[in-house]
């Protein structure tokens, strides 16, 4: 039984994990505008969501437009739920601007070298 320590994170942890959340961010931002940009072509018809266009979209890996054939057709589970909960309710939104503000508030609580300030001397 001895007497543990805990260990700072060392400022490669630090700077690595801050990358990360950046490339998080970005992803997660870039992905709700192109899926806010291919909802345009998503219709709500009572508890489901279809595509305005054939062949299909997606929603899932990656926003995908639909073709180019006025004609409705059936969206994927996976694309209706990703429609109606996250496009609908606009909780993609807002999942990337808090994830925007965890980058923010950990840079800040990091105390990376690159945000302290540079104390001077008075002579």
């Amino acid at each position: 039984m001895g007497i543990t320590q805990k260990r700072k994170p060392s400022t490669l942890y630090k700077v690595l994990l801050l990358a990360f959340l950046v490339i998080l961010a970005t992803y997660v931002t870039l992905y709700a505008l192109e899926v806010h940009q291919v909802a345009r072509y998503a219709l709500k018809l009572d508890n489901t969501a279809c595509w305005r266009y054939t062949p299909p979209g997606s929603f899932f890996p990656w926003p995908k437009e639909p073709g180019p054939c006025a004609a409705l057709s059936k969206m994927s589970s996976m694309d209706q739920f990703i429609f109606l909960y996250f496009v609908e309710t606009r909780i993609l939104i807002v999942v990337s601007i808090l994830s925007w503000i965890l980058v923010a508030v950990y840079s800040v609580k990091s105390n990376l070298p690159l945000f302290r300030p540079k104390l001077t001397r008075k002579p």
